[in-house]
Order: structure tokens, then C-alpha cells, then sequence
């Protein structure tokens, strides 16, 4: 599913999504993805409105994964890892 750039975009309808009063909650989903995945930056964008997941560690420097929703974040994540792990 990457692109050119080690870029990823998880295409999903927005089924989910963070209302402005739930920025809060978002942050924390952020933060709960990142401690269990370690080796990613995963931060919410409050003016996009999707979850961001920077990659530093265990796949192609500049990787990038942006989703509306953690769900398909994580599917990213995983799938980045697992297609990385193959290459080696």
C-alpha cells in the first residue's frame, strides 16, 4: 500500500471520526498507539483530522501513515512493519 516517498495513506470512509470536542480523546488514542508501537512518532491532527504515524525505527527512513480513524492507523502500521520485515 505505500507509495512513492514511503508516503501511505489509509483510504477509509470516515465512519469514525473525532469531534472537535474530542480532540482531547484523540490525543490520547494517539499517544496509547505510539507507547504499544514502539518506533513510531503517532500524533492527531486536529486541523486534518486523522491520526499521523512517523516511522524512526525497523522501516524505510521518511515512512509516513496518515488514517481518519486508529483502526486503519494501526492496519498501516502493521502492514508497513510486516512489509518491511520481509525486505530484510
Amino acid at each position: 500500500m505505500a507509495n512513492a516517498g514511503n508516503h501511505h495513506q489509509v483510504t477509509a470512509h470516515r465512519a469514525w471520526a473525532c469531534p472537535d470536542e474530542h480532540d482531547d480523546r484523540c490525543r490520547e488514542i494517539a499517544a496509547r498507539i505510539e507507547r504499544e508501537h514502539p518506533g513510531w512518532l503517532v500524533i492527531w491532527g486536529p486541523y486534518s483530522r486523522e491520526f499521523w504515524a512517523f516511522a524512526y525505527r525497523h522501516v524505510p527512513s521518511g515512512t509516513l501513515i496518515h488514517a481518519p480513524d486508529p483502526q486503519n492507523l494501526l492496519t498501516g502500521i502493521l502492514e508497513t512493519e510486516t512489509q518491511a520485515s520481509r525486505n530484510h
